[in-house]
């Protein structure tokens, strides 16, 4: 009995690992040398231990931040304006670097509703600048690259 619970626990933690290891070295490559990673777009933690109060977001596997050197529209129908399609919405407001997932963010609020800013949106994509609606205004989010 003893040697059956032992494999079960055995097998559910082999289980939990296969899915979480992936998901974790994905999330923190900058840790693991051993990786090859393309270093121009920085990770989370890196973003963060720039600048730990850095205004992000995650989408598509990349670092978005906020830009306010572009100019926030405010329509006066924002129903008129092309926000592009809907991406997500934000999942979790959170700064912990080491579990910071897509449609995660450091300062949005959960519901906060992403938009490629493009007409035609594919998981994958990766726009070049994507948009969410703030008290009726268009904020515009970067992707981030390394200087």
């Amino acid at each position: 009995m003893k040697k059956s619970y032992i494999t079960l626990t055995s097998l559910i933690v082999m289980i939990v690992m296969l899915y979480f290891i992936p998901e974790f070295i994905n999330i923190n490559k900058d840790l693991f040398t051993f990786i090859d990673r393309d270093t121009k777009y920085p990770t989370v933690r890196e973003v963060l231990n720039d600048d730990n109060n850095a205004d992000i977001m995650k989408v598509d596997n990349r670092i978005y931040f906020r830009n306010d050197d572009w100019h926030i529209i405010s329509p006066k129908d924002p129903s008129d304006y092309n926000k592009g399609e809907e991406i997500g919405e934000i999942k979790r407001k959170t700064t912990n670097e080491w579990w910071f997932r897509n449609l995660y963010a450091t300062k949005l609020e959960e519901g906060t509703k992403v938009y490629s800013g493009e007409i035609e949106y594919r998981k994958g994509d990766r726009p070049f600048h994507i948009l969410i609606e703030e008290n009726e205004d268009i904020v515009f989010y970067e992707i981030l690259l390394e200087d």
